[in-house]
């Protein structure tokens, strides 16, 4: 896996990015729903500003994008086809 990943043109991703976009896919794949809030206050990989700070790094590398509920007071993430193709050339 360490050897794709470092092929040409690859994303470039650091661990903390990895760890959140695996949960993001686990619970996807699950028909989990991923708010931001549990995924920010209940992750282990680091401090809320770190988590948020890699959320953003995700969604500018178009790999995560976010869904508000019908009345905007939950916001969810969601894989895009970009993250999906990550997934599937590992």
């Amino acid at each position: 896996m360490e050897a794709v990943e470092k092929a040409p043109g690859f994303l470039l991703l650091d661990e903390v990015e990895k760890k959140l976009l695996q949960k993001i896919a686990v619970q996807e794949n699950s028909n989990i729903p991923v708010l931001v809030g549990d995924l920010v206050f209940s992750n282990p990989a680091g401090s809320s500003a770190t988590i948020n700070r890699r959320l953003t790094n995700l969604q500018k590398k178009k790999l995560i994008k976010y869904v508000s509920d019908d009345d905007g007071r939950k916001k969810y993430i969601r894989l895009t086809q970009k993250s999906k193709n990550y997934f599937n050339k590992l």
